[in-house]
């Protein structure tokens, strides 16, 4: 198995089920037999990925191959995880919020079909300004847990979308269906007012899983305070340095 940290996995605020539920429904409308809708309980937004192995007796990080703690972890989770607020929907095409997601307009970025897979995505808030808040996190566990982000391939790499993976996509489908249904997906979140999703420690789950999609017949979730949840619980998720 492997670990990762996410927010909003299981239950949802209200808000945000109609609004993963509105999208989907848009998406199986326009691309029918072609797109497969993740359950509810399944959809996350990912803050970022635990992923390491065992040797001797140590844990090392996959992408950073540091030495990770398993109680310094914890720790963090349960006593020191900051709150962030984070705006979905809401983008118009034609506004500017200085910022930009991969050099990308939030109005496009906010939804999109990357491959497999069908993404919404939102961005910290704070008042009127957009806080690189997320990144900075992702940066602070490395820093601070030897932890790294996945897409911090570079000292000055930026990410600070909170993604939500929808549904899964066949890549053989028609590159007109496929914008049509960007193109509608995108109309409705930019028709809200903005959601707003708090992260916090109540909303984060570490999710052992087997399949990255994190269904729940083959994964394991605990909040970050279960008494469950000790370091060598943690630990005996992970394989060892020969896959075992």
């Amino acid at each position: 198995m492997q670990l990762t940290l996410v927010t909003h996995y299981g239950e949802k605020p209200d808000g945000l089920a109609a609004l993963i539920l509105n999208c989907q429904e848009l998406l199986s409308f326009r691309l029918a037999s072609s797109y497969r809708s993740y359950r509810l309980e399944q959809v996350h937004g990912t803050i970022i990925g635990l992923e390491g192995h065992q040797q001797s007796g140590r844990l090392l990080n996959i992408n950073s191959g540091e030495q990770v703690d398993p109680k310094a972890l914890l720790g963090f989770l349960t006593k020191q995880f900051p709150s962030i607020d984070v705006r979905i929907g809401g983008f118009h095409h034609c506004a500017d919020y200085a910022f930009q997601s991969r050099g990308t307009h939030p109005y496009l970025r906010s939804f999109s079909i990357q491959g497999k897979i069908a993404v919404a995505m939102g961005w910290p808030v704070q008042g009127d300004a957009f806080p690189n808040s997320i990144d900075d996190l992702r940066w602070r566990f490395c820093r601070d847990l030897h932890v790294r982000h996945k897409w911090h391939n570079t000292e000055d790499a930026v990410d600070n979308d909170l993604f939500f993976v929808l549904g899964r996509v066949e890549e053989s489908i028609e590159a007109d269906r496929l914008h049509h249904a960007m193109t509608e997906v995108r109309a409705f979140l930019s028709s809200l007012d903005g959601l707003l999703v708090r992260i916090e420690k109540d909303t984060l789950r570490v999710v052992a899983y087997m399949d990255e999609q994190l269904p729940l017949e083959t994964s394991t979730a605990f909040s970050v305070d279960d008494p469950l949840l000790t370091p060598d619980r943690l630990l005996s998720y992970y394989p060892g340095s020969d896959g075992s």
